[in-house]
């Protein structure tokens, strides 16, 4: 087990940033912030929960509350639906969940062996599709990819690729900017920061149930 300074510690304190309901979602950057893996770094933080030194899960959320657990039928719809070439969004709304709890169910079988990506050859079709239908910035970086996986039936890590070989083959003029950012990294980053701040006063004071809220509005 990894032997924690109080400098990590602090960086951990400092750095970690939570979505709406208090869970850290930015491991990413924490492992390679600190340099240690995921796993390390969630322990960490059931430790620290359990001291107070971070926040606590906000588990009261009547609204959103917290998913509930994959039953094996469960999975074997997600990932007949995959095979089957249904989007995230199609399974997502089949299975009743979100698009990011699907994704993340994904990434699980696709680990766990149960799973293989789906290698489609991109079409004549789908390739004056995307031409037509894709978007840029101000400085040239792609700013509608959420779109283009939808209307394509793919995924990110799928289109990106394909994007870099139409720009090396001519058939895609408009290039990126290396030299200035990607506006879409600082809409993330903005709504990162929205969600911590609204985190951050949702822990000052007690939440007030859906069923006060309906009452309190009939008055």
């Amino acid at each position: 087990m990894k032997r924690w300074t109080t400098e990590e510690e602090k960086l951990l304190i400092k750095n970690a940033k939570y979505d709406h309901r208090g869970f850290v979602c930015n491991y990413r950057e924490l492992t390679e912030l600190i340099g240690c893996d995921k796993s390390n770094i969630c322990s960490k933080i059931r430790r620290m929960r359990l001291e107070g030194k971070l926040f606590e899960i906000y588990w009261d959320d009547p609204i959103n509350p917290p998913a509930s657990s994959y039953s094996r039928m469960d999975e074997k719809r997600i990932i007949s639906m995959y095979k089957s070439g249904c989007t995230i969004s199609v399974i997502a709304q089949d299975l009743n969940r979100t698009e990011y709890a699907i994704t993340n169910k994904l990434r699980k079988l696709f680990k766990e062996g149960r799973l293989s990506k789906r290698n489609r050859p991109y079409t004549t079709e789908d390739i004056n599709l995307l031409i037509r239908e894709i978007k840029f910035d101000e400085n040239g970086y792609v700013k509608n990819v959420e779109y283009l996986t939808k209307v394509l039936n793919r995924t990110k890590i799928q289109i990106f690729p394909k994007i870099c070989r139409l720009r090396k083959e001519g058939l895609i003029k408009t290039k990126p900017d290396r030299s200035k950012s990607n506006k879409n990294w600082y809409e993330s980053i903005k709504r990162q920061n929205e969600l911590s701040y609204r985190l951050y006063l949702s822990k000052q004071k007690k939440p007030t149930s859906f069923a006060d809220e309906v009452s309190t509005k009939q008055k």
